[in-house]
């Protein structure tokens, strides 16, 4: 079409010029306009938060309390309430002179240990693990047992799932070594007397006694009190209990 037609067209149609102009107008704006798109926000590495791993609390067990036979039964006889206040539910390392090994209803061992009184013991009833070391246990002799104290059962302070402990042996070294006594009734002598000794070892400390008393323990066993004075003139003297041949108990007179 010859230029000068088409000016002459559009000049026709300048309706249809406008509405040609403003769609392409519309169209350049749009594609030229801010995108509407969001892009996900990013976190970099140095954002993170770290977590933090919590360690389980290991809740370390508690020693158990070292203890005598005798305290024990002392504390009980004199006041029950306070005793399970002391010991009941407690791990203790008990030590004491043993009374009796005894087979229960059940077949389970019981290790009764000497109390603070004639006949009142202390009633340890050992694992059942620990059969084979019962049976060599004998009448009289010192042992340390880690028990969990029970209360008062039956009349009688009772520890349950006991053990032998290595501190048995322990205290069979610790009697005092006798090679460099100096024999002779004297207080440090007197107090030199451990539970548990037999009578020949308390002689190497106080020579022969004076005078001796046997009587019978009710079944028992056989009691003897030993009576150790040098003579009639001098006051001071110290007496020593023997049950089944191994010391229970001693004092000593100074008048």
């Amino acid at each position: 079409m010859p230029e000068e037609q088409q000016k002459n067209w559009f000049m026709r149609h300048k309706f249809l010029t406008t509405f040609l102009v403003l769609v392409v107008l519309c169209i350049a704006i749009g594609s030229s306009g801010p995108s509407t798109s969001k892009s996900e926000p990013t976190v970099s590495s140095g954002d993170s938060k770290k977590v933090e791993v919590k360690q389980p609390v290991v809740k370390q067990e508690e020693p158990a309390m070292k203890v005598t036979a005798k305290e024990v039964a002392a504390k009980y006889k004199e006041n029950e309430v306070a005793g399970d206040q002391m010991y009941k539910g407690k791990k203790l390392e008990i030590s004491g002179n043993i009374y009796s090994i005894d087979s229960s209803y059940d077949d389970s061992v019981i290790v009764r240990l000497n109390g603070s009184e004639m006949f009142y013991s202390v009633d340890c009833h050992l694992d059942d693990s620990e059969k084979s070391k019962a049976a060599q246990l004998k009448k009289g002799s010192d042992i340390v047992l880690l028990c969990t104290s029970d209360g008062e059962v039956a009349g009688s302070p009772s520890m349950i799932d006991c053990t032998v402990s290595d501190g048995s042996k322990r205290q069979e070294a610790a009697i005092v070594d006798t090679t460099t006594v100096n024999p002779g009734v004297s207080k440090e002598n007197c107090d030199s007397i451990k539970t548990g000794m037999t009578t020949e070892k308390v002689k190497t400390f106080l020579g022969e006694p004076k005078s001796t008393t046997e009587t019978d323990a009710g079944g028992v066993g056989k009691m003897e009190m030993y009576h150790f004075q040098e003579s009639s003139l001098k006051l001071q003297a110290c007496s020593v209990i023997f049950l089944n041949g191994k010391v229970q108990s001693k004092s000593w007179t100074d008048l």
